[in-house]
């Protein structure tokens, strides 16, 4: 009987996911990480590293921290 449960449970998660989607819809910012931010994060000044680094925390509080996964890699290979 209990792994009937964990299977409703995890229904419900999805289903209470698209519900958030609904209410709060995720917005694509790979338009917001362009040509002009992405080589800041590469520069040797860490203050421009940081200020790019800002610009994006900027971007995704914009986006309610709700984003579409597009665009991502790059980003995480330039923060790495």
């Amino acid at each position: 009987m209990a792994p009937a449960t964990g299977a409703k449970g995890g229904a419900g998660k999805a289903a209470a996911g698209d519900g958030l989607d609904a209410l709060f819809p995720r917005e694509d910012i790979s338009k917001h990480l362009n040509a002009k931010l992405m080589p800041m994060f590469k520069n040797n000044d860490w203050k421009i590293r940081k200020e790019a680094a800002e610009k994006v925390e900027e971007i995704l509080r914009g986006a309610n921290m709700r984003i579409k996964p597009d665009g991502l890699n790059e980003l995480m290979d330039n923060l790495k």
